[in-house]
Order: structure tokens, then C-alpha cells, then sequence
């Protein structure tokens, strides 16, 4: 990682907070998480207005939540 002092983009204040958010970002994505959400975005049909929309709607809303 660059120097906490120097981030191209950053004043030095906020260096740090944006390492430790970029920390975070680089170690949440997984194969197998993208299968998970790949599964449950197509496991049904959800048309505009069905029920299955309104699903899809809550279990993206969870998932980004518990991000």
C-alpha cells in the first residue's frame, strides 16, 4: 500500500480511513459469494410487479445490508 502520509487524490486527514476501506473492498469478493448471489438473483422469474420481484427487491436489500 502507498504511504499513509501520500494517496494521490486524498488529503492526508483521510488517508487512512480510505486504506482501511480499500482493505475491506479487496477481501469481500469470492467465487463462491458471487455463485451465491448469481443463484439467488435467477432462482426465479421476477417480472416487474410479481411477487417474485418484490423478493428479488428484499434479498438484494439484505445482502447489501449485511455488507
Amino acid at each position: 500500500m502507498a504511504d499513509t502520509a501520500t494517496l494521490r487524490g486524498y488529503p492526508s486527514s483521510a488517508v487512512a480511513d480510505e486504506l482501511s476501506y480499500e482493505r475491506r473492498a479487496s477481501i469481500a469478493p469470492s467465487a463462491d459469494a458471487a455463485m451465491r448471489y448469481e443463484r439467488g438473483l435467477s432462482g426465479a422469474v421476477h417480472r416487474m410487479g410479481q411477487t417474485t420481484d418484490y423478493q428479488t427487491a428484499v434479498y438484494m436489500r439484505d445482502r447489501l445490508t449485511a455488507a
